[in-house]
């Protein structure tokens, strides 16, 4: 189990908690692995308890488990996500603007109000690939690369501190940009910001606006070297993996993959599959290759039963995952199956509701 920080007015009967509590004077109150009762969380009113840690089921996988998403789950879904959104331009404004720090746990909160109200990873991985076909701006991308940063921080097993650091710096990760000309911004595109030209000095700016703030030192470092590469290829600094920390690791994969996800004029659109094989097959040698396996075969894997559409225009769904081509399942269409293991002249073009 994962565990994520609330507010004591979203703790609910039956959440466990998970950390010791005491007042402000020091005063042991509750022990960890308590379960929420209303008597708990009125002992914690009492005591001007703001914030507690709570276990949640971040890290749920497996082919077994499929997506199950209700229309009303998903208007609710993109209610809270836009309500991160507004809670990202609201901080990293404010930063820009006023020089101030953020707002950690508000932004968190904000988060982890949109992960439960995908009630599992499975979820909330096809959630955020289906939204993102019609969606783009600095803030949504901001709020999904730091939700795909936790994805695969705890995939990989990072400590909760660190997956917390992880999604800090996904939101942050492109705050340079805001210190744009006007010119600049009428020409900007995030996939042209994927390359080093014209936009590569946003790493710069970020850094520039983030090296003396309240942030833990390995963050800051991850927004200047968010586009560094394992092979020395990337910018601003040209270091290769041995200087790259393990936040970076994880936020450079996913910032290329929902950016390569975004519907941008001139550009491409790609489904998930698509982009998967851009970054294993075309750009492998960027990426810290265990970050990327692990990214690629559990992502994968959470489309299981998920209706798509291939490049013939024949339309099934996800029945079975061959482990040897992960990124190539067996389809189910109509009465029939279409093995992509063996038809390599078809391929997923789109994952449909």
């Amino acid at each position: 189990m994962a565990q994520m920080r609330i507010r004591l007015s979203r703790l609910k009967s039956g959440m466990i908690i998970k950390d010791n509590i005491y007042s402000r004077t020091g005063t042991f109150l509750i022990g960890a692995g308590t379960v929420a009762t209303p008597d708990i969380i009125s002992l914690l009113t009492k005591h001007l308890i703001e914030y507690v840690n709570v276990e949640y089921d971040l890290l749920a996988h497996g082919q077994s488990q499929t997506s199950t998403i209700t229309p009303e789950q998903k208007k609710i879904f993109k209610e809270k996500f836009c309500i991160a959104e507004e809670t990202v331009s609201k901080n990293l404004k404010k930063m820009v603007s006023n020089d101030k720090d953020i707002d950690v746990n508000e932004l968190l909160e904000s988060l982890n109000e949109v992960v439960t109200k995908a009630d599992n990873t499975v979820n909330l991985c096809v959630l955020l690939s289906k939204m993102k076909e019609n969606a783009s701006g600095l803030y949504t991308h901001s709020v999904n690369v730091a939700l795909w940063g936790q994805i695969l921080a705890g995939w990989m097993g990072y400590r909760e501190d660190m997956i917390e650091k992880v999604a800090i710096t996904g939101i942050l990760h492109d705050i340079g940009i805001l210190k744009f000309t006007q010119n600049e911004l009428d020409d900007f595109s995030f996939h042209k910001e994927l390359e080093m030209g014209a936009f590569s000095k946003h790493s710069m700016y970020g850094y520039e606006l983030v090296k003396n703030k309240d942030l833990d030192q390995s963050i800051k470092q991850a927004v200047l070297t968010h586009h560094e590469h394992a092979d020395g290829s990337g910018f601003p600094l040209g270091v290769d993996n041995k200087s790259l920390n393990p936040i970076q690791r994880v936020i450079e994969i996913v910032d290329v993959y929902d950016t390569l996800l975004m519907r941008e004029p001139g550009f491409k659109r790609m489904s998930p599959f698509e982009v998967l094989i851009q970054l294993n097959e075309v750009e492998g040698n960027k990426y810290d290759p265990s970050a990327l396996l692990i990214f690629t075969s559990r992502l994968a894997q959470t489309f299981i039963q998920c209706r798509v559409r291939l490049n013939n225009g024949q339309e099934g769904k996800i029945v079975l995952f061959n482990k040897y081509s992960i990124l190539r399942p067996l389809i189910q269409v109509g009465s029939g199956f279409v093995d992509l293991a063996l038809r390599k002249d078809l391929n997923i073009v789109e994952l449909l509701d």
